[in-house]
């Protein structure tokens, strides 16, 4: 979403920073990734910031700035991404729509890269990401929160282009 492309620098420079992660040859894990949402926090309600746990069996995770070739292009020239779910009248959760002008709306969607690990595809990998939500998307989202409610969904891709499974945050009051 273009309203949102100038938090790319800011987002990618995060998670870089705070993705932890070990590797152990001798540890058996599935081959599949798994995610787990561990947490979030609100920053003097302007930004926010979301954690979550990642495993995987073998290190075939990430990607890095010369993967930018098929099949890393198109959909999959990202491989984070992260929906914005708004709490709607009838208790659900619907994605949260923004206006774009006066006859278009849009759901806010980050797709970010998460970065390559860099490890012996033999090996578990496991971690954590940070997600920082900075203030100039934490204020559209509070304006047009229909309830002042929000979840989050969180999902990735490996290298081979399979989707992790998906982890929803709990209700998160924005306002």
């Amino acid at each position: 979403m273009n309203a949102f492309a100038k938090i790319r620098f800011f987002f990618i420079i995060s998670l870089i920073g705070v993705v932890l992660f070990s590797c152990d040859p001798n540890e058996k894990l599935p081959p599949e990734t798994f995610l787990e949402f561990v947490n979030y926090r609100i920053i003097n309600d302007t930004a926010m910031n979301l954690k979550v746990r990642f495993q995987k069996g073998n290190g075939n995770l990430g990607l890095d700035d010369r993967d930018t070739n098929p099949p890393f292009v198109g959909k999959y020239r990202n491989n984070l991404f992260i929906h914005v779910l708004d709490k709607q009248p009838d208790g659900t959760y619907a994605p949260m729509r923004i206006p774009i002008n006066n006859e278009l709306w849009d759901t806010i969607i980050y797709s970010n890269r998460f970065p390559f690990l860099n490890t012996d595809p033999n090996s578990s990998v496991r971690g954590m990401i940070d997600i920082p939500i900075p203030g100039g998307d934490f204020e559209p989202m509070q304006k047009h929160s229909e309830l002042g409610w929000v979840k989050f969904e969180v999902y990735l891709y490996d290298r081979d282009l399979i989707r992790s499974n998906t982890v929803i945050s709990p209700e998160i009051q924005i306002k």
